[in-house]
């Protein structure tokens, strides 16, 4: 491709894409980084660069106002705040950069993997997070969507979503996790948040979330999955799960404007549900 405007470039391949003296708007690359680098933009202008962690691709010569690129955390203890990111654990980017003037860089695609705990604070980046494995802080942060799996851990202290609407959490959604949502065994800790705005948050199989002093617009608890909620508000509460010991939703001197039950354990009302 040469010599072309575009308003919306959306890419997500490993095959050869060379992109050259082109005008874009705004651009979504994805590629995963398997063998040299193929992909390559060269002597264009880019309004927004979208790129997460495993986008693999040369950037030459090229101008971009907005440059929101991602970053992977594999190990050990690592702590991303206004100082920049610093710690002993592993971490990893593939975009390789040369001669290129960028305005404004961003990290904005979080993935973290492997045997790893990391620290974010004080940022407002609106953070699309992916988190399979490991323990995650996110302190006074802005955070679009999470998505977390296996046995991870993730608090959430004094947070809260962005508006939903614009054109940016629509090119996230492709490259990143949509609204909050937790599977496996992976256990939730919020506090004093926000999600509101129509961001959900869902929960599949065992997963587990634990809701304190917060503002959250929609639960959805699936399979196994519970929920203990204590002095928040919420508008829907939607419940599709049961435990045979225990409870799927505790809730405790809190509000909601609905509250659904389907695919209910009747048989054992208690154990599925506690509310005070």
């Amino acid at each position: 491709m040469a010599n072309c405007t575009i308003q919306n470039l959306i890419i997500n391949s490993s095959n050869d894409v060379s992109i050259i003296n082109c005008t874009i708007d705004t651009a979504g690359w994805y590629s995963e980084p398997l063998g040299e680098y193929t992909a390559k933009i060269v002597n264009s202008t880019v309004e927004n660069f979208y790129a997460p962690p495993s986008s693999k691709v040369n950037i030459s010569k090229c101008s971009i106002e907005s440059l929101y690129e991602g970053i992977k955390f594999y190990s050990g203890t690592n702590v991303y705040n206004s100082s920049g990111i610093y710690g002993a654990g592993s971490i990893s980017n593939y975009l390789n950069i040369t001669n290129s003037v960028i305005l404004n860089r961003t990290y904005k695609f979080i993935e973290i993997i492997g045997d790893t705990n990391v620290l974010i604070e004080d940022q407002f980046n609106f953070f699309s997070i992916s988190v399979k494995s490991g323990n995650l802080t996110v302190n006074n942060c802005t955070i679009e969507s999470l998505l977390m799996w296996n046995n991870s851990i993730v608090y959430l202290n004094n947070c809260t979503s962005p508006d939903t609407g614009s054109l940016i959490p629509i090119l996230a959604s492709m490259f990143g996790p949509v609204a909050f949502t937790c599977y496996d065994n992976s256990h939730l800790y919020i506090n004093n948040t926000i999600i509101s705005n129509d961001n959900l948050l869902i929960l599949f199989h065992a997963a587990q979330v634990t809701i304190t002093d917060s503002i959250i617009f929609a639960i959805y608890l699936f399979q196994e999955s519970k929920a203990m909620i204590i002095n928040s508000d919420l508008w829907m509460i939607n419940v599709a799960a049961s435990s045979g010991t225990s409870y799927a939703l505790n809730l405790l001197y809190s509000t909601a404007d609905r509250l659904f039950t389907t695919s209910w354990n009747y048989a054992d009302l208690f154990s599925s549900l506690i509310i005070i």
